[in-house]
């Protein structure tokens, strides 16, 4: 994808990292093999500190991905289908996406008129395998699959092992090249709400588990997540103690009319919390307490899996959130503490 009418914006942008500089010490003309075929490419790609580069057109022949020069940003940028976006910085050796910098190795580039991008980083993201032949200076892509979800810069990712009536139909998991089928987990084949992998120590053993989140129902006020644990030594799934049922032994929660407010309360492991609402804020019913259940999510707050549970007066009225904190005991995550906030 040449970038024609930007070549003198990226001039200016390029004067301390210009492309000559940032390949010096690489190897030119590494020869590209696309699924077992050559590829010829307008600007060569090459090897720098052992990351290969290649042209933002050939990384666009992936499927399951899509690359733009955007001029006016100064950055190429990379969407990935399931969900995800990636900028890349000419003169920067990271790619960042919404909320995390991954390091590539290696100063992305312009080589003649043209952003060149790190080949392996994006590539296993998608799904492709990559190889490196050094007898014959040459560099294999084998892209059999799209993957499902992925650990960015890592070969840690999801594969769908069928689809049927818009719904992945079993689930395999490649840790470090090793694999692991799950058949009986579910995720609806949607964009909007792909499967989601985490490399995170929650164990506190030193060691990344395999976290994998599904959506197990999504509609209107409802969004429910379904949570894996893989050892990813052994690829064992770890037990996960019922986020409601942790709530249920250790929240209680009241709504009481007083006067022309509502009061609400909420004790959780000893802590009280308290709102008052007038009558335009409250819903008008009063069910005993709060609901969950409706919308639950999973995240990993400080090396601890958490459950989010959204609570609501009477229907739809959510005022709060219970997060469920897990730790592992007796072989299974169990939850060590429930806490709640009110929104805002």
């Amino acid at each position: 994808m040449k970038l024609k009418a930007a070549a003198l914006l990226l001039s200016a942008l390029l004067i301390p990292f210009s492309p000559s500089a940032a390949s010096a010490s690489g190897t030119g003309g590494v020869a590209i093999d696309w699924n077992g075929e050559s590829v010829r490419t307008t600007v060569p790609s090459y090897i720098e500190n052992g990351v290969t580069f290649v042209s933002i057109d050939l990384i666009s022949k992936l499927n399951g991905l899509s690359a733009s020069w955007l001029p006016d940003e100064g950055l190429a940028r990379l969407w990935v289908d399931r969900g995800g976006v990636f900028n890349f910085k000419p003169g920067t050796g990271y790619a960042d996406d919404m909320d995390k910098r991954y390091p590539l190795g290696a100063v992305i580039a312009v080589k003649d008129g043209e952003v060149m991008l790190p080949l392996r980083f994006i590539a296993e993201m998608a799904g492709a395998d990559i190889s490196w032949d050094q007898t014959n200076n040459k560099v294999s892509v084998i892209q059999k699959r799209m993957a499902v979800a992925s650990v960015p810069g890592t070969r840690n990712r999801l594969f769908a092992m069928s689809e049927d009536k818009g719904e992945y139909m079993g689930i395999t998991l490649e840790w470090n090249g090793m694999l692991k089928s799950f058949p009986l987990w579910r995720n609806p084949y949607t964009v909007g709400s792909p499967p989601q992998l985490l490399a995170q120590d929650i164990s506190g053993d030193g060691r990344p588990e395999a976290i994998i989140l599904l959506n197990a129902g999504s509609g209107t006020g409802v969004y429910l997540e379904e949570p894996h644990v893989v050892d990813s030594r052994t690829f064992k799934e770890i037990r996960i103690q019922d986020p409601l049922e942790a709530a249920r032994q250790r929240l209680v929660s009241t709504v009481e009319r007083a006067g022309k407010d509502t009061v609400i309360r909420v004790t959780a492991d000893g802590t009280v919390w308290e709102r008052h609402l007038d009558k335009q804020e409250s819903d008008g019913e009063s069910p005993g307490g709060l609901t969950f259940g409706s919308i639950i999510k999973y995240e990993v707050r400080g090396g601890k899996l958490v459950a989010i549970l959204a609570g609501a007066e009477g229907i739809e009225n959510y005022l709060g959130e219970a997060v469920v904190t897990y730790t592992l005991q007796n072989g299974a995550y169990t939850a060590k503490s429930v806490s709640f906030s009110f929104y805002q």
